[in-house]
């Protein structure tokens, strides 16, 4: 846009420069401020010489406008349980996707009935904990089909134009016999430690409860079963208590399933839920880095590995500025595990539609003559499945075919690597739709050869594949990615980049007993030295 260029001159190497917004859309196609929300704002600099010659150009494409400070989600909200107390927990993050603590949520909720119609139950309002997390029990009528919710952030001291909100339908657990159960976990953001025990409430509801003799449970991660049993029902009872102990095996994170089976004269069923657990491990095989002592360091440092176990040991050196540019995780251990959940067999929320779903959606297939219904997949919860590489030959045939030079190079910038998807970086270009196209082709099939492979559900192609590759633009952010065999201990010498910076020496080791990420080296290099602390 012609009409925003502005030109200043830099004085001792900075300048200032003010944009209006209010006046820039004035000669587009919005029609107010707020047509703006989830828009970006591409910003274009050049910087010459006094001669008149270019001396360098950037820019930057990630400014972001917004028109509430919040965004909501539901967290692990499964299908609604009719005649049972439902728990809803909505959290709120930040504009870069951390959790908010502190921040007033108001809840309207709507109860929607067998004949489709909508009964309104009482707002209320809770306020977000240290994980941005607002809980909410609210209940249901055994009539329901469905819950609507219209969820709002409550700000003093925001406008209400600028509160986040959000509307969301819960459908009911589908039952032919209209029996339930619900698995009710109070701390469920609470991170259990190997060694602990924790308590389960376990709520059925059904015309024959009292045909239920036991209940059923399985506890399942890394795409096994590692533990099951069953508990015999309290007569009488309306509710039971399921008290487990968490063991190594359940590490990082576990799916605890429970079920029971009503035999009928005419049809037998079983009926399900799930809930997900967070498991703290100790590390069993603790992985330490640290320097040799009395090493003369001339550019290099003399690494020592120690484990309790024979081990792989995989190293990384990260330079810190990267988190400034990035928006990422500063905790090894917390992506290093985001990654393992993301390949974990179950996928969705807690519980599901039907009890066939329950089981399906933890990873699970069961094979029964109760309950005969097929569960069908209509979400993409779990339909990503391994593709194949493509070849950067077929990138470069691609951007052959668009002859024009400018049509050619929105599909070059479409091949550049990003965090954001295609669609939100097309949204941004103002060339044209041609352009659009081209950027787009080259950015889906760029994405199509992505070095990270995902495996969630069963894909045909493999098993469980636990595999994530990082690519580097720059030696400045990282210069080391190894791996190396520890019996018990292990020196190695590794030559520093010759420049200032400060790096992250990261190290994850794997054995026979497990997973462990050490605590990170922290590496302040100057011209002259380098200074080594501790990160926790």
């Amino acid at each position: 846009m012609h009409e925003a260029t502005q030109k200043t001159q830099l004085i001792n190497g900075t300048a200032q420069i003010h944009f209006n917004t209010s006046k820039a859309i004035e000669n587009l196609s919005y029609t107010s401020l707020q047509d703006l929300d989830n828009k970006y704002l591409n910003v274009f600099v050049k910087v010459k010489k006094h001669t008149g010659r270019l001396f360098e150009e950037t820019k930057m494409t990630d400014v972001r406008y917004i028109l509430s400070p919040y965004a909501l989600n539901l967290a692990a909200t499964p299908p609604l349980k009719p005649g049972i107390p439902y728990s809803i927990k909505v959290q709120v993050e930040d504009v870069s996707a951390h959790s908010v603590e502190g921040i007033t949520v108001a809840l309207e909720p709507k109860v929607v009935d067998k004949t489709q119609e909508k009964r309104h139950l009482a707002p209320r309002k809770s306020t977000t904990g240290y994980d941005g997390v607002a809980s909410f029990v609210v209940n249901i009528p055994p009539d329901a089909t469905a819950l609507e919710l219209h969820v709002r952030t409550d700000d003093p001291d925001l406008p209400d134009e600028h509160e986040a909100s959000n509307d969301y339908q819960i459908v009911a657990y589908s039952s032919p016999s209209q029996s339930f159960l619900s698995l009710n976990w109070t701390e469920s953001y609470k991170s259990l430690p190997v060694g602990e025990c924790f308590s389960i409430t376990v709520t059925p509801k059904s015309p024959h409860i009292d045909k239920i003799t036991h209940y059923y449970y399985l506890i399942v991660s890394k795409g096994k079963i590692v533990h099951f049993g069953r508990e015999k029902k309290l007569p009488g009872s309306s509710h039971q208590i399921l008290n487990l102990s968490v063991t190594e095996s359940m590490a990082p994170a576990a799916r605890l399933l429970v079920y029971y089976i009503i035999l009928g004269e005419q049809r037998t069923e079983l009926v399900s839920d799930s809930v997900c657990l967070s498991i703290e491990d100790p590390c069993s095989n603790q992985l330490q880095i640290h320097l040799s002592p009395n090493e003369d360091i001339q550019g290099a440092v003399s690494l020592v590995m120690d484990t309790q176990s024979e081990s792989w040991v995989a190293l990384t050196a990260l330079s810190t500025a990267t988190y400034d540019i990035q928006e990422r995780s500063k905790n090894p251990k917390e992506r290093m595990l985001g990654a393992l959940y993301k390949n974990d067999a179950g996928c969705g929320a807690s519980g599901g539609r039907s009890s066939t779903e329950v089981f399906c959606l933890a990873g699970l297939t069961v094979l029964t003559n109760a309950n005969e219904e097929a569960f069908q997949q209509n979400d993409g919860s779990c339909k990503k499945i391994l593709r194949s590489r493509r070849s950067s030959k077929e990138l470069t045939d691609l951007a052959s075919q668009f002859r024009h030079p400018v049509i050619r190079k929105c599909c070059e910038d479409g091949t550049r690597p990003s965090r954001q998807s295609c669609e939100a970086r097309a949204r941004r270009i103002t060339i044209g739709p041609k352009c659009v196209n081209a950027f787009l082709q080259c950015c889906e099939l760029k994405e199509s050869s992505s070095n990270t492979y995902v495996a969630l559900g069963r894909a045909t192609e493999s098993k469980y594949v636990i595999k994530h590759t990082v690519g580097f633009t720059s030696k400045t952010e990282n210069w080391l990615w190894e791996v190396y065999h520890v019996p018990k201990r292990h020196q190695q010498e590794l030559a520093i980049p010759g420049f200032p910076a400060t790096w992250e020496i990261q190290g994850v080791s794997i054995s026979d007993k497990g997973l462990c990420v050490a605590d990170v080296l922290h590496l302040q290099v100057d011209k002259d030295h380098i200074q080594v602390t501790r990160l926790k």
